[in-house]
Formats: C-alpha cells, sequence, structure tokens
C-alpha cells in the first residue's frame, strides 16, 4: 500500500480539441493541394501572370505543400514538353517568393526550395531511368503505347532537369553523374533521353569558363566511342552523331526541325500569321497585303466580280446580257448610231395580239347619242384586215423582218386599214 500508484494515462477522443485540430490541419491540406492542380491545370503563357498570383495566394504555407506542388509540377513537365521553358520560369518565382517568405519547416527551420527540386528531379530520374516492371506482361498494341509513354515521361523530366540547370535551380555538379548512369546503362531510350539533355545543356556549359568542362568533354569522347559500336541501333547512331555535329557546328541548328514550336502569346500568333501571308511583291513598296487580298489603292488594279452576273443585272459598266440599264448608266452611254436610226419603223403587232376595231364614223338613223355603229361590210372587210395583219405580223416577228415606210404607205394607197 505504501507504493505510488502511476498516473492513469489519458486517452484522446474523437471530440478532443488536438483531434479536430488535426482534422481541421488535414481538410486544410486537401483544399490547398485541390486548388493547386486546378491551378496547373489552367496554367497558360497567356494567363501565367494571373495564375502565379493566384497559386501563391491559394494557401501556400508548409513544407508539404512545397513538395506535394513540386511533385504536380514534375509530372506536368513530363507529358506537356512545349510547356518545359513555362514550368521552369515557374520554378525560378517560387524560389524567389520562398526566399522572401521564409516559410519554416515543423522543427523550425527554413524552407530550402532548391533543396526541395533538387530531391525531387532524383527521385524522377530514378523512377524513370528503368522501365516499368509489367512492361514485358504486355503484347501487341498495349506494350508499345505503354513503351511510348514511358520514353515520353523520361524524355520530359531530363528536359525539364536541363532546363533548371541552365536556369541555375540546380547545381552543375550533377550533369557529369547523371551522363555516366544514362551511358551505363545502355538502352534505346536511355540513350536517346541522354541526347535530347546534352542538346539542352550543351550551349550553356560547353564553355572552357565552366570549371568542370573537362568532365563535359569525356562525355562528348564516349558518345563518339558509342557510335562506333555495332550493336547500337542505326536510329541512335544517328541521334549520338548528330548531337557531335550540333557541337561542332557551335550548338546552331544544321537542319530545320519537325518538333512543334512552343507556346506563344496571341499578339505573337497575329505578328507571325501576317509575316507568313505577306505577298513579298507587296511589301517591297512597303504596303503589306496579305495574299488573297485586294489592294484598295485608287487606280492600282480593275476590280473583276466575283461572280458572273446574270442577265439584267446593272453593273458599274453598263448592263450584261441585255439587261435594262439604270438611269445613270444611261446618262453615262454614248449615242449609238444604228442603220436604220433616220427612218422610224411603225409598230407592228406581234404574234397573237388583236388591235382594235374601227368604228364608223356614218351615224345611225334615230341615234340620238351621235354614237355610230359599223355597218356588216365594214366589219368584214375589218376581221379579213385583222387576219392578213396578224398573219403577216405574226411571221415577220418570227423571221425577224418588219415593215418598211414604203410598203406601209402602197397598203394606205390601195385602201387596206393597217391595225394600230
Amino acid at each position: 500500500d505504501g507504493e505510488r500508484r502511476a498516473p492513469a494515462r489519458l486517452e484522446k477522443s474523437e471530440n478532443s480539441w488536438g483531434s479536430s485540430q488535426k482534422a481541421t490541419k488535414k481538410d486544410d491540406d486537401v483544399t490547398v493541394t485541390r486548388q493547386m492542380k486546378s491551378i496547373l491545370n489552367k496554367l497558360t503563357v497567356e494567363k501565367f501572370d494571373t495564375l502565379y498570383q493566384k497559386l501563391l495566394e491559394c494557401g501556400i504555407e508548409t513544407k508539404e505543400h512545397i513538395e506535394t506542388l513540386m511533385r504536380e509540377v514534375f509530372d506536368k513537365a513530363t507529358t506537356q514538353h512545349h510547356f518545359i521553358a513555362m514550368y521552369t520560369d515557374l520554378c525560378v518565382k517560387l524560389n524567389q517568393w520562398l526566399n522572401d517568405r521564409g516559410i519554416c519547416g515543423e522543427e523550425g527551420e527554413a524552407v530550402n526550395f532548391k533543396r526541395i527540386l533538387s530531391n525531387q528531379c532524383q527521385d524522377s530520374f530514378e523512377r524513370y531511368l528503368k522501365p516499368p516492371a509489367d512492361l514485358e506482361e504486355l503484347d501487341g498494341d498495349e506494350q508499345f503505347e505503354a513503351k511510348m509513354k514511358y520514353k515520353t515521361k523520361m524524355l520530359g523530366n531530363m528536359k525539364f532537369v536541363g532546363q533548371l540547370l541552365c536556369a541555375k535551380m540546380l547545381s552543375s555538379r550533377i550533369i557529369y553523374s547523371v551522363c555516366t548512369e544514362m551511358i551505363t546503362y545502355g538502352s534505346e531510350e536511355t540513350l536517346e533521353t541522354l541526347c535530347a539533355f546534352l542538346q539542352t545543356i550543351g550551349p550553356a556549359f560547353d564553355s572552357k569558363e565552366w570549371r568542370n568542362h573537362f568532365q563535359l568533354v569525356d562525355i562528348f569522347h564516349q558518345v563518339a566511342k558509342l557510335c562506333e559500336k555495332k550493336k547500337i541501333a542505326s536510329r541512335i547512331k544517328c541521334l549520338l552523331q548528330d548531337v557531335l555535329d550540333i557541337r561542332a557546328a557551335g550548338w546552331q541548328k544544321l537542319r530545320p526541325s519537325s518538333a512543334p514550336e512552343g507556346p506563344m502569346r496571341m499578339d505573337e500568333v497575329k505578328s507571325k500569321w501576317i509575316k507568313d501571308n505577306t505577298d513579298p511583291k507587296s511589301a517591297k513598296g512597303g504596303v503589306s497585303t496579305p495574299i488573297g487580298s485586294t489592294p484598295k489603292a485608287d487606280g492600282d488594279w480593275e476590280t473583276i466580280p466575283t461572280k458572273a452576273p446574270r442577265r439584267g443585272d446593272s453593273t458599274p459598266g453598263g448592263s450584261y446580257g441585255g439587261g435594262r440599264p439604270s438611269g445613270q448608266d444611261r446618262d453615262r452611254q454614248p449615242a449609238s448610231i444604228s442603220r436604220n436610226s433616220t427612218r422610224e419603223l411603225p409598230s407592228t403587232p406581234s404574234r397573237g395580239s388583236q388591235p382594235q376595231m374601227q368604228r364608223s364614223t356614218t351615224p345611225k338613223e334615230g341615234d340620238a347619242s351621235g354614237e355610230t355603229t359599223p355597218s356588216s361590210k365594214q366589219r368584214r372587210e375589218q376581221m379579213g384586215a385583222m387576219e392578213k395583219g396578224s398573219l403577216t405580223g405574226g411571221l415577220g416577228g418570227m423571221l425577224g423582218f418588219r415593215r418598211s415606210p414604203t410598203s406601209a404607205a402602197a397598203s394606205a394607197a390601195s385602201g387596206t386599214s393597217s391595225p394600230a
């Protein structure tokens, strides 16, 4: 009984203050991670400044947030090769922001962004150095697709690492160890990745001013030896030889590349389109005219209608196909002189037209109104004249003949009435 009993240990309940704080922190971490992923999915060159500011305001406060952000950035860069330069700029800006902000870890030490970046680079390099273990279990199109995904991620990872080295975000001492590791492994994927990595870092580090330049020279000697090995595939030999040729030319591309261009802003796209679609002949005179457009200078070129005019449509030069010109066109048209313009031809009724009947001027007996009624004889003569004139006029209109004034006068002298 004289012995002291140990105090009972308190157990944490689910509703305690500490448990509620941990749950709140976990929910906050999930929210911050979701917001970071959402912003990275929308990140483009055009919206970089706006979305970068939103990324800083999404709640990045701990070392875990930064590590999660770098994993997401590396996953994006390995598959989106044309945005690698943009993700490199993002890392440079984040490094400056963290140095000014001074975020500390759980033990109170300052978070080193470059160290986090270096650890992520090493993890990615070790992950993609060897192909996935289950790759050999696949066959056919599934195996080919898995190989292409693996090679794409490996190429993107090393291109991103090379851009970070050029931006001085990583230590240049890793160059020799990385290249040696890829040469030692010696697969087609790693040797192709070596070529892409050397082309990325070559212009920045292939200089005698770099203190470790001799190590890079040794790497190029090993590349030259690989070109002489017979077991190396011909395609890989060509890629290795291209690296040596580009280095000999001062890292200037010897031939146009079929790789897609990097992202551009909308104003850059517009200026490039104008440059590609400008007629060089018109550009010599100081005025750039896109190909396919019509210059608007007065009196230079004649405007040609793009659509053939229909019969009856009026145009600035007059009417086409016998159409009736407008009032202004008639004023501009010169007076035309025809063969029969000095003679006035009598009108001839067309075929099928009915001339008006002539009424007799002899008044009828007992007609108080003074109206005249034709007799039966006169009515027969008029009907005969109508039939004769209709037949003559119809045949003449079909054959293109018209009665001359002489024949008209002769008909009048003989007493034959002509229809009006």
